[in-house]
């Protein structure tokens, strides 16, 4: 049985970053999240699945990960890596052509979920296939659980696969395809009554994002101090620290504010980052 404080389901690539014309390598997609949890510091367990796990627990070790653990469960299909350019501080998508892994460990994915004491759960699903049915039917199940936090991130998913989940992350873009509306107040109130969902935090780039619960509805904006210069896996850091720094379900617009101090403040850019903040 898991006692780890937060466990993460989610694809994963495995990030390549130019820098100065040496290579270097992290855990991307669902890795983004652990990058977090590992710079503040918080336990945590990360179950997914790659077409080469020895390559993905190399890595793990290498990048000296230390505050969780991780299960890598092994699946076919193409060895997904995203390359990145790192020049003057500013990080450049370069190659970006994942494909859905096949044929993972649904069933021992499941039992693991079931059997997991964690009251933080985060999904980060990127539509690669990294989470099988009988896994989602798992999450579903604890998402019942009063005691639990959720937190789904889930790009160019289905978002009622993941129903009853506590707070949803999507995009305007994604807001939209799956609504066919516009955010608004109406709209974020109907995306929340469809999903039974506690919240949304809708992610806006550069322009901040919208909180909206219990039928209100808060607008915040990126920290007056910094710039935002690249947003790569924004929404997966984002919910992790929320996840790390909140104890309830409530999140009110004091923590918000923290966290995007907290996120502005800890990740700025130093090399090979997946987002980054720089002094305006």
């Amino acid at each position: 049985m898991s006692s780890e404080n937060i466990l993460i389901l989610g694809d994963i690539l495995l990030d390549r970053y130019l820098v100065n014309s040496i290579y270097l390598h992290r855990i991307g997609c669902s890795g983004n999240i652990i990058n977090v949890l590992e710079e503040l510091k918080s336990k945590y367990l990360l179950v997914t699945s790659f077409p080469k796990p020895d390559l993905i627990n190399l890595i793990f070790d290498e990048c000296a990960y230390k505050s969780g653990s991780l299960i890598t469960f092994p699946a076919e299909g193409k060895t997904n890596v995203v390359e990145y350019l790192v020049d003057d501080g500013v990080t450049k998508q370069i190659k970006d052509k994942p494909e859905p892994v096949r044929n993972i460990n649904d069933l021992e994915m499941a039992e693991i979920i079931k059997n997991s004491c964690s009251k933080k759960i985060l999904v980060s699903d990127y539509g690669l296939g990294g989470i099988g049915p009988i896994s989602k039917e798992s999450l579903r199940e604890k998402f019942k659980d009063p005691a639990v936090i959720s937190f789904v991130d889930a790009r160019k998913s289905n978002y009622l696969d993941y129903f009853g989940a506590s707070w949803f992350f999507p995009t305007e873009d994604e807001f939209r395809a799956f609504l066919g509306q516009c955010p608004t107040k109406e709209s974020l109130k109907e995306f929340s009554e469809i999903l039974s969902a506690y919240g949304v935090i809708l992610k806006r780039g550069d322009r901040g994002l919208i909180k909206y619960t219990n039928g209100e509805e808060s607008d915040f904006s990126i920290p007056n101090n910094y710039l935002a210069v690249d947003v790569f896996g924004a929404g997966d850091m984002l919910m992790a620290i929320i996840a790390s720094t909140t104890k309830t379900k409530n999140l009110d617009d004091n923590t918000i504010r923290k966290v995007m101090l907290l996120l502005a403040e800890k990740l700025t850019v130093n090399g090979a980052g997946s987002l980054g903040f720089r002094d305006r």
